[in-house]
């Protein structure tokens, strides 16, 4: 996969319980996407994980979850935020927090502005 920008990733984690239990997000080895893993506790099989973004009330279309994955699916700063991994087993509820920052190339902000203006310019013409 190609890739411009900075990735600029914070992992933070809070727990009530253990150290062992406390899940972290730590960033995985993809060719077609940006990936994410939710790594948690002894008995990763019995528990149910789940993610969010801060602020949003689902996630956007251009990401996707497989069980403890989060898949970004386009590299695009649109889908920078704080973002929240829940997991939930028989000893607890733990969440493990990531902020997501990629600044995007020169080349890809004017694309995105040339965009923009395409789209205003087509909805002012007659």
């Amino acid at each position: 996969m190609f890739f411009s920008g900075v990735l600029l990733v914070i992992i933070l984690a809070c727990s009530c319980a253990s150290l062992h239990q406390v899940p972290v997000v730590v960033p995985v080895n993809a060719e077609a996407a940006e990936v994410y893993e939710c790594v948690h506790g002894d008995d990763p099989e019995n528990a149910n994980v789940s993610w969010y973004r801060k602020d949003w009330p689902s996630l956007p279309e251009e990401i996707k979850v497989e069980g403890n994955k989060l898949h970004f699916m386009h590299t695009s700063s649109n889908l920078n935020g704080m973002y929240s991994c829940v997991v939930i087993n028989k000893k607890g509820t733990f969440v493990a927090y990531f902020y997501r920052e990629i600044q995007d190339c020169l080349l890809n902000r004017i694309l995105k502005w040339v965009s923009e203006l395409w789209k205003l310019l087509t909805l002012a013409s007659p």
